[in-house]
């Protein structure tokens, strides 16, 4: 398989406002759109660097997969598509 492009990466993180502050004011970065993924229990901040976007990803629920996968392996890259 060859890898053409890049669209996404995702990082799940335990704060998400604490990531925001970072990237703003480390980086001058603001999110280009933020949601809130009911059924996926997850709040996102989605930046958008050159053509990939890059999504950090906090719980709402503590039986959440985020929050499931920040327990078994801590914050960081949760996926690349």
């Amino acid at each position: 398989m060859k890898i053409e492009k890049i669209d996404h990466i995702c990082f799940a993180v335990k704060d998400l406002e604490a990531t925001k502050r970072v990237y703003r004011e480390d980086f001058g970065l603001t999110p280009k759109y933020e949601y809130v993924a009911e059924s996926e229990k997850i709040k996102v901040a989605r930046y958008l660097i050159g053509e990939v976007a890059v999504e950090f990803m906090e719980s709402t629920s503590s039986d959440g997969e985020v929050a499931k996968f920040i327990e078994s392996r801590g914050e960081g890259a949760y996926l690349i598509a």
